[in-house]
């Protein structure tokens, strides 16, 4: 699922809905994204290139903020 959302963020119809949709599952299921925190990472970085409104890349900064903080507290 996350590598058809990746995917999605790419395409300029779909971005904003990937968006949306990553952040509702970092903030639904943040244990389970933990094991995906490098493919995060990736998605972070490349933000800047995906045809998103500046709400859903902030609602995606917030999804994965909310996973890495799980994990910090769960894994130190």
């Amino acid at each position: 699922m996350l590598q058809f959302l990746f995917c999605s963020l790419q395409q300029s119809q779909l971005a904003t809905a990937a968006a949306d949709a990553l952040q509702s599952v970092c903030s639904q299921c943040p244990e389970q994204m933990t094991v995906h925190f490098d493919s995060l990472v990736h998605i972070i970085t490349e933000v800047d290139s995906f045809d998103v409104s500046n709400e859903a890349v902030i609602g995606l900064l917030k999804g994965c903020c909310i996973a890495w903080s799980w994990y910090s507290c769960n894994y130190q």
